[in-house]
């Protein structure tokens, strides 16, 4: 199974990782696998221009998968919220849009914001929810006019995204960063199933 493009799951399971050679191998596969899954994509789609709605449908993804990385798991755990068990996918959302990988510009509640109205709209209902708007003419985020809602501007959004990934993968390369490390070769051993007998 490609797990990147020219590489795979085979490949991935015969790294070693006693090296600095496999770690800068393991770092140029998720480069490569999300650059063509996600970043590639969405610059073709800002190039047009009524594409907000998609560019952010698939950061929003992204959003999640590196939040995936940064904690270490396989996948957005269950928590219990108000008595029912849900995605922590709001809390991913919140942790890092606020992170410092991401930077400055969302506050807590615009991250929120985001999650419920922009992110679950465009992906549950094709639409951004409440008040929230989507331009490319505003700042990267800014409070809607009742309050309520956030605009969002999309190719500011994708820009802040890419620079988080590259802080990312500068870090994974460093020998020092060994629980970021630990907990990436975590998540990428799930995508290449190791330990899953397949």
């Amino acid at each position: 199974m490609e797990i990147a493009p020219d590489f795979t799951d085979v490949q991935w399971k015969a790294l070693s990782f006693t090296g600095e050679r496999d770690w800068l191998r393991a770092v140029a596969v998720l480069r490569r696998r999300l650059e063509e899954r996600f970043l590639k994509p969405a610059r073709s789609l800002l190039r047009q221009k009524r594409s907000g709605f998609a560019v952010l449908a698939l950061d929003s993804l992204l959003v999640e998968t590196l939040q995936q990385f940064l904690e270490g798991v396989p996948e957005t755990p269950r928590v219990l919220r108000n008595g029912r068990q849900v995605l922590a996918s709001q809390e991913y959302f919140e942790a890092f849009l606020t992170s410092p990988y991401f930077g400055s510009g969302f506050s807590a509640p615009h991250a929120r914001l985001f999650y419920t109205t922009i992110r679950c709209g465009i992906l549950h209902q094709a639409e951004v929810k409440g008040s929230s708007l989507v331009r490319r003419d505003r700042p990267l985020v800014s409070p809607g006019k009742d309050g309520k809602g956030i605009v969002v501007n999309p190719r500011l959004l994708h820009e802040r995204l890419e620079q988080a990934f590259r802080r990312y993968l500068a870090d994974l390369r460093s020998p020092s960063e060994t629980q970021l490390r630990r907990r990436f070769r975590k998540k990428m051993d799930h995508i290449a199933r190791v330990g899953a007998g397949v």
